[in-house]
C-alpha cells in the first residue's frame, strides 16, 4: 500500500467509529422516546421522553452518513465486480451486431470506388459519371480547377460557387 491507500484506509476506520458512535445512541435515543409514547397511551399523561425522538434524528442521519463513507469502497467494489461481466455481455452484444457494418464501411472506405449520391452505385475512383444514373460524380470547380463531390453546391478549395 502506498501512502495515500494508507490515509484513505485510516480515513475509512475513523468513518466507521463515528458512524458506529453516532447511530447507536440515535437509535437508543429513538428506542426510549418511542417506549415514552407508546406507554403513554395506557394513560391520560403526556409522554416524558419523546422530545427524544427528534433529538434522535440527526445522530440517526449523520451516523449513516459516516458509515456509508466508511463503506462506500467495499461497496463500490462489491457493485463493480458484479456488473463487469453484464457490462462485458453487453460490449459483445454490441460489437457482434456491428461487426458486419464496420467491415463493409472499412472496405468501403480502403476501396478505390466512389459512391454515387444518386443512385448509391459504385463506380472507379477517377470516373466524372455514374456508370448507373449518368449523374455527375465530380464537380470541378471553375475557378480554381479543384475536383469536388458530385452534390457540392461550393468549392471545398476556394468556396465560390460551383453549382
Amino acid at each position: 500500500m502506498d501512502k495515500h491507500e494508507l490515509e484513505q484506509a485510516k480515513k475509512r476506520k475513523l468513518f466507521r467509529k463515528l458512524g458506529v458512535a453516532f447511530l447507536i445512541p440515535g437509535i437508543i435515543m429513538m428506542a426510549i422516546g418511542m417506549g415514552s409514547f407508546f406507554i403513554s397511551f395506557g394513560s391520560f399523561e403526556s409522554p416524558k421522553y419523546f422530545f427524544l425522538t427528534f433529538v434522535s434524528m440527526p445522530f440517526i442521519f449523520v451516523g449513516a452518513v459516516f458509515l456509508s463513507l466508511g463503506y462506500m469502497k467495499s461497496y463500490a467494489s462489491y457493485t463493480s465486480n458484479e456488473l463487469r461481466p453484464i457490462a462485458k455481455d453487453n460490449i459483445n452484444y454490441i460489437v457482434d451486431g456491428t461487426k458486419e457494418s464496420i467491415g463493409s464501411l472499412i472496405s468501403e472506405t480502403k476501396s478505390e470506388k466512389i459512391k454515387c449520391s444518386n443512385c448509391g452505385e459504385y463506380n472507379d475512383k477517377d470516373a466524372k459519371f455514374c456508370d448507373n444514373c449518368g449523374k455527375t460524380l465530380i464537380k470541378i470547380c471553375r475557378y480554381c480547377h479543384e475536383d469536388n463531390d458530385g452534390n457540392a453546391k461550393f468549392c471545398k478549395n476556394c468556396g465560390k460557387d460551383i453549382s
